[in-house]
């Protein structure tokens, strides 16, 4: 990273071009150094999901939000990361939080429609939907679409059974 130049602004450029994996590395180094903040743990977040890596950026976005509980930006990247690895009721409850802090948070209200919509819920995604001033039509189709399949999306029944196999032998 170039330590002359703006070194979140350089992360992001390399993040940008397809080297995430060379950004991770350089906020890595420098928030081991004592040199980073937020921003750079953000940027960090963003760089580990760039790269695939849902379950890193986990680690890293609750340290944020840990380190940072009143800052709506921190939040809202543990719930993105959350969304990112399926996490999808514990990332609908941080996003609502992060609404909580800042209300104005677009992206916010974006990734609980999202969430929604992964969980099979279109009614509840399409309501968060229509809180935006430009929602995305992708994700509007896609909520009337499981709306009018004749039976349940796979992604909702995946995402109860995985609720329910958690703790299937206590309940048994």
């Amino acid at each position: 990273m170039e330590e002359l130049g703006d070194p979140i602004q350089a992360a992001e450029s390399l993040i940008a071009s397809g080297r995430a994996e060379a950004a991770a590395r350089d906020l890595r180094a420098r928030l081991d150094a004592g040199r980073g903040g937020l921003l750079a743990r953000l940027t960090l977040i963003k760089a580990l999901l760039a790269m695939g890596e849902a379950q890193a950026a986990l680690v890293e976005a609750r340290e944020a939000a840990s380190l940072n509980p009143q800052v709506a930006v921190a939040v809202l990247a543990l719930g993105e990361t959350l969304v990112a690895a399926d996490a999808l009721p514990t990332a609908i409850a941080e996003l609502q939080r992060a609404l909580r802090l800042d209300p104005d948070l677009v992206r916010a209200r974006e990734l609980i429609a999202l969430a929604w919509l992964k969980a099979g819920e279109a009614d509840k995604a399409l309501e968060h939907l229509r809180s935006l001033e430009n929602p995305p039509a992708g994700m509007i189709a896609a909520c009337e679409a499981i709306k009018t399949a004749p039976r349940c999306d796979p992604g909702y029944v995946r995402h109860l059974f995985d609720q329910f196999s958690a703790d299937y032998d206590q309940r048994m």
